[in-house]
């Protein structure tokens, strides 16, 4: 779905283009297809083979679906604290979560790839290392081919391993590009591979109002996905706000 978002955009009271992304499932569940396709083509999985995955958690469900279709064994290294909902979700698919703890003076980011490394040296895993492979990018750079506009001001996207963001950064060269936050805490850039040029941050600057604009997002746009969709767009908004009569598109739906 690629739409603009007028309504929207004329009841908050911003002028210029609010422009939305979304895949009918999640952008994940597509991944996931195609990074198994991708490894048993190559030979580097085959059904039965443990798969090991670093994930904020969506990209684990997309790949415990894939699992249990081939009886793959799926070890999961968490980034951060996931809710108890999204951790007993994952585990009723199968998932046998492996939480990273670093070392004295080792970076986080660092933990959760030597975590995942001992993952697959000791269960003979299959991994996608989604977080540095090129592959990924590429997959985004087909999807976004597609879009059906040739510039935009701005783009705005939750940032999970920088693939998304960074395809989308390609495809509009010009565009300010952005990884949106619930909260003002710097993302350490060290540890995404894929960008040519670095994303700055956004998040919403009125706690009160971004809470209120989630509750009511799904009557108003449908939108089921009130964690990602919601910031996306209200960060979309608030841009549009600070920058009258641009261009924003935003990615949603992860």
């Amino acid at each position: 779905m690629f739409k603009e978002l007028a309504g929207l955009r004329e009841r908050y009271g911003v002028t210029g283009a609010l422009y939305a992304f979304r895949l009918p499932v999640c952008k994940k569940f597509y991944l996931a297809v195609w990074l198994f396709a991708r490894a048993a083509a190559s030979g580097e999985y085959k059904p039965g083979m443990p798969v090991a995955e670093i994930t904020a958690g969506n990209m684990g469900l997309a790949l415990a679906e894939q699992c249990a279709k081939y009886r793959s064994p799926l070890y999961l290294v968490p980034i951060g604290r996931l809710s108890e909902e999204k951790r007993r979700a994952l585990e009723e698919k199968g998932a046998r979560l492996v939480d990273a703890r670093p070392k004295e003076g080792e970076a986080y980011w660092m933990a959760l790839e030597r975590t995942l490394e001992e993952i697959v040296v000791s269960r003979g895993a299959c991994s996608f290392r989604q977080f540095t492979d090129p592959g990924q990018l590429g997959f985004y750079r087909r999807l976004f081919s597609r879009l059906p506009v040739e510039n935009v001001d701005c783009v705005i996207d939750k940032i999970g391993t920088g693939a998304t963001l960074a395809a989308l950064g390609e495809r509009f060269p010009s565009a300010e590009l952005l990884y949106a936050t619930s909260l003002p805490a710097a993302v350490d850039m060290r540890r995404y591979r894929f960008f040519t040029r670095e994303p700055k941050q956004i998040f919403p600057r009125d706690a009160a109002e971004y809470k209120a604009f989630g509750a009511a997002l799904k009557e108003t746009e449908g939108i089921e996905n009130a964690e990602y969709g919601a910031l996306s767009l209200y960060c979309g908004l608030q841009w549009l706000k600070d920058n009258p009569g641009k261009s924003v598109l935003v990615f949603i739906g992860d």
